[in-house]
């Protein structure tokens, strides 16, 4: 499994460029919508003609073959309201971590300006009190080097415990057949139209669609975007 992606194979042989183009688009879609902070995944199954007419038939009540289906588990909402709790978190975070830095580096400048009166005022222990000094400090930086290297040693030990995902962002059917028979149709590669049955049925679970003429556009624009960025083009 992928990191954003658990793909099936059902009357299909396994193919590492499926998986290869099925990755790369996928990533992409994560990483440009936000999704990559949110620990889901995508199920994708590769199949062949007859058996997406059985599904379509069931699930959608269309008795024939189709190229691709798609099965949202949330609502674009939902989504929405995941990714928003995602931003509140990384902002807490991030005025903490600066609210640590600004007490980090007020305690420093105490410390340093205590060093100078100290220093001043004990002219004849001066070498003395450098000496000392220096072995404070070289004990103090031992010190954080210590906490540090335990404090990273724990993040990586938390983040090795911790599970890659938590859920599913949807199902994903794609009619491998299909994919070649509609790329010498539309005389573009298998590739091309690979990453288009992919990135399109990403954004249906996103809650896009293009029933009306504005959301098809809408979702148009999403599909292109991410194929240009990964530079797939009808050329290709």
């Amino acid at each position: 499994m992928n990191l954003y992606t658990e793909i099936i194979y059902d009357h299909i042989e396994h193919n590492e460029e499926y998986e290869e183009i099925i990755n790369r688009v996928i990533n992409e879609c994560f990483e440009h919508e936000g999704l990559d902070k949110l620990k889901l995944y995508v199920c994708i199954t590769l199949t062949v003609p007859a058996e997406i007419h059985k599904i379509n038939k069931k699930y959608r009540n269309i008795d024939k073959p189709t190229d691709v289906l798609s099965f949202p588990i949330f609502e674009a909402s939902e989504i929405q309201e995941m990714l928003a709790k995602t931003k509140t978190t990384e902002s807490k975070e991030n005025n903490k971590n600066k609210n640590d830095n600004k007490n980090e580096n007020k305690i420093e400048n105490k410390n340093e300006n205590k060093n100078e009166n100290k220093n001043e005022s004990k002219i004849e222990n001066k070498n003395e009190n450098k000496i000392e000094n220096k072995n404070k400090t070289e004990n103090k930086n031992e010190n954080k080097t210590e906490k540090t290297n335990a404090n990273t040693a724990k993040n990586i030990e938390e983040i090795m415990n911790e599970g890659i995902v938590q859920d599913i962002l949807g199902d994903m059917i794609i009619s491998i057949p299909q994919v070649k028979k509609q790329s010498k149709e539309y005389n573009h590669s298998f590739e091309r139209e690979l990453a288009y049955m992919v990135v399109h049925s990403f954004y249906h679970l996103l809650g896009y669609d293009h029933e009306e003429e504005n959301d098809k556009k809408k979702m148009r624009a999403k599909e292109d975007e991410i194929l240009n960025r990964l530079h797939i083009t009808r050329e290709n």
